[in-house]
Formats: C-alpha cells, sequence, structure tokens
C-alpha cells in the first residue's frame, strides 16, 4: 500500500476510466496515493482519511487505518455493482423484485 499501487489498482479495476494505471510509476508513490485519494474522493465519495505524506514518510504505515480506507472502496463498489445490476433487470421482472426484497437497490 505504501507505494500507492494498490489504491490505484484498486480503482483502475472497477472503474479503469478513472486512472490510467499503465502511466504509474513505482517509485513515484507520492503522487501515486494522492491520485488515489483524489480520485477516490472526487469521483466516489470516498472521503480523504489518510496523508499521503503520512504513508510515505512512515516505516511501517498504521495497519487499522489503511484497512479502513480500503474497507470504504468496499463499500463503493459493492454499493455500485448492485445498483448497477438493478439497471439491466426490467422493472417489475421476477429478478427487479427479488434484488428490491434484499434492499439492494439504491
Amino acid at each position: 500500500w505504501k507505494d500507492g499501487l494498490g489504491f490505484c489498482a484498486l480503482i483502475h479495476r472497477h472503474r479503469p476510466e478513472l486512472i490510467d494505471y499503465g502511466k504509474l510509476r513505482k517509485d513515484d508513490p507520492m503522487t501515486n496515493l494522492n491520485t488515489a485519494f483524489d480520485v477516490a474522493e472526487k469521483y466516489l465519495d470516498i472521503p480523504k482519511m489518510l496523508d499521503a505524506e503520512d504513508i510515505v514518510g512512515t516505516a511501517r504505515p498504521d495497519e487499522k487505518a489503511i484497512m479502513t480506507y480500503v474497507s470504504s472502496f468496499y463499500h463503493a463498489f459493492s454499493g455500485a455493482q448492485k445498483c448497477t445490476a438493478l439497471l439491466y433487470f426490467p422493472h417489475g421482472s421476477r429478478r427487479h423484485k427479488c434484488m428490491m426484497g434484499q434492499h439492494l437497490c439504491c
């Protein structure tokens, strides 16, 4: 997580249009981290909970803080996938009612 590539990969996996992963460099962690944090805040509504300078300047970043932030991505992406899935089912269809009954709609 310290080089920022993990955060960028997480975003790129689910929203490839937001980050050009091929242009990232492992030797530029500040840019990678700030890119991930800025994109997450602007496009995914994930608040910036970590500071790139703190992560880079620490021998071992706070694991709980990192995992708390990563869990925000899980919640953002799982909610988006559920809502996107609903778009593919016509209103009133059996599948739509099932999804609605499980409270998976936004």
